[in-house]
């Protein structure tokens, strides 16, 4: 199994297949497309090889996740306590130090997660918009199937059970090339992720 896919995701899927042994056959099988699609992901321009080793695409989503989740908060009126942990996710997204380029990914996806654990279940639906910003609070660090439907829809990712599919977001109409490569990388990103810490944290199959 020599493939380097990058110094992000394929620790992540790494430390997936040792948390699921089960599902080792998909995770070989994933493993083979990553080779190939390695090489396209190259050939388009949008991962050149230094960069992709370094797991830079991969920082570049954690950026946007925090920009997206923002963008969510500006319609409630997060406590503080939440506002502590966006900036500090923020900041770790940009500090250069012990951790791994997946580990970092796995605190900024988790944070987010949680987040949108709190959105799911405090936010209510007005049929006739106010003035008054509706309050949110962390009342909960636990993530269940509410959170992650949240999450996955403040993301723009369609949440994928089956790790052999990462590579196959459903409904990519045809694009360029580059476009393309860009949707899988950030449909296997966000997927394997969220995979990884449900496998990780929670007990009840999400």
């Amino acid at each position: 199994m020599e493939v380097y896919f990058d110094d992000c995701t394929e620790h992540l899927l790494k430390e997936y297949e040792a948390l699921k042994p089960e599902e080792n056959d998909k995770t070989e099988k994933l493993y083979e497309e990553l080779k190939s699609f390695k090489t396209e992901c190259i050939k388009t321009g949008i991962c050149p090889e230094g960069e992709l080793i370094r797991g830079y695409i991969c920082r570049q989503f954690q950026r946007d996740a925090v920009k997206r989740m923002k963008g969510r908060l500006t319609s409630l009126n997060e406590d503080n306590t939440i506002k502590r942990i966006v900036r500090q996710t923020n900041v770790g997204i940009e500090t250069i130090g012990k951790k791994s380029e997946a580990e970092r990914a796995y605190v900024t996806l988790r944070n987010l997660l949680i987040i949108a654990e709190n959105i799911a279940e405090q936010e209510k639906k007005r049929a006739i918009p106010t003035l008054q910003k509706q309050p949110l609070a962390l009342d909960s660090c636990t993530i269940t199937a509410k959170g992650v439907k949240s999450f996955a829809s403040i993301m723009g990712f369609t949440v994928e059970k089956d790790i052999q599919k990462l590579l196959k977001p459903a409904g990519l109409k045809p694009v360029l090339p580059g476009q393309a490569c860009e949707i899988k990388y950030r449909h296997l990103f966000f997927n394997l992720l969220t995979n990884l810490i449900l496998a990780k944290e929670v007990k009840e199959d999400v």
